[in-house]
């Protein structure tokens, strides 16, 4: 009731940034798990993707903006294309949690997109705006 509502394109982009915002946006609804709440619990659209120590199961939600310090903005778009693909991170370690899920799927996960779509996310997210913010893990 308090949230913005995502409203998809009318046909699926097929290419390009286009492509990747609609993949993370109307398919892959990343902003549910990687976006902060607000106080109603609406995703805080200010901070999209910009992570959360309390996620899904009480998790830490990794900050996926392009903040060179507390984001991705290190990575490039093949570490980001990679890493959809693979699980593995630039720096060695791998995907765990329900992130290791959403890659490895049950039918089908981000492991199975086409190199092309995965490329096409890591180009979008790319293009938002960076956010610092921090993720330290809640004990």
């Amino acid at each position: 009731a308090f949230a913005p509502r995502e409203t998809p394109p009318a046909a699926a982009p097929t290419t390009g940034v286009a492509r990747g915002e609609y993949l993370v946006r109307a398919v892959g609804h990343c902003g549910e798990c990687h976006t902060p709440r607000t106080l109603t619990m609406a995703p805080d659209s200010s901070r999209f993707l910009a992570g959360t120590a309390k996620g899904p199961e009480g998790e830490a939600v990794p900050n996926i903006t392009p903040d060179v310090d507390t984001g991705i903005g290190a990575w490039s778009v093949e570490d980001i294309a990679w890493y959809l693909g693979t699980g593995n991170k630039p720096d060695g370690d791998v995907a765990g949690g329900l992130m290791g899920e959403v890659i490895e799927g049950t039918a089908a996960g981000y492991k199975d997109l086409t190199r092309a779509d995965r490329t096409a996310i890591a180009e979008y997210l790319k293009t938002i705006p960076p956010v610092r913010n921090k993720i330290q893990a809640k004990k």
